[in-house]
């Protein structure tokens, strides 16, 4: 079954970065990228790291984050299916405005909370 996700572009705290948040459960699963997942070829693959899972409201929101954490615009919104969700490994298909296609979101073995974004699907078409 379809799930929502949105991309972020947070600025104004720490260097710049996206964040990825899929609707799951009673959150948003969410990584924080250094780099726009929307514009990885097949293959390529840029460093995640887990953060909390935030509250749906971000599925919406744009404009400052609490506590003077900067600034986030919403950069990409739409449908995720869930292929596969693990501890370990999530494999989504994202059909959004920029970001479509497969992704596989893999945790590094022994690094905490640091995970690889991999698109290892063609783009599909909008």
């Amino acid at each position: 079954m379809p799930t929502a996700f949105v991309i972020h572009l947070h600025t104004g705290h720490g260097p710049d970065h996206f964040d990825l948040m899929i609707q799951h459960g009673s959150g948003l699963a969410t990584w924080r990228l250094g780099n726009d997942p929307g514009a990885l070829a097949e293959g390529d693959a840029i460093p995640a790291a887990r953060l909390p899972d935030h509250r749906h409201a971000y599925l919406t929101y744009e404009g400052p984050v609490r506590g003077g954490r900067g600034q986030v615009r919403r950069v990409d919104r739409g449908q995720c299916e869930l292929l596969e969700v693990s501890e370990t490994r999530w494999e989504i298909r994202l059909a959004g405005a920029r970001c479509r296609g497969r992704f596989a979101l893999r945790r590094n073995e022994h690094e905490g909370e640091q995970w690889t974004l991999r698109r290892v699907g063609e783009r599909d078409s909008a």
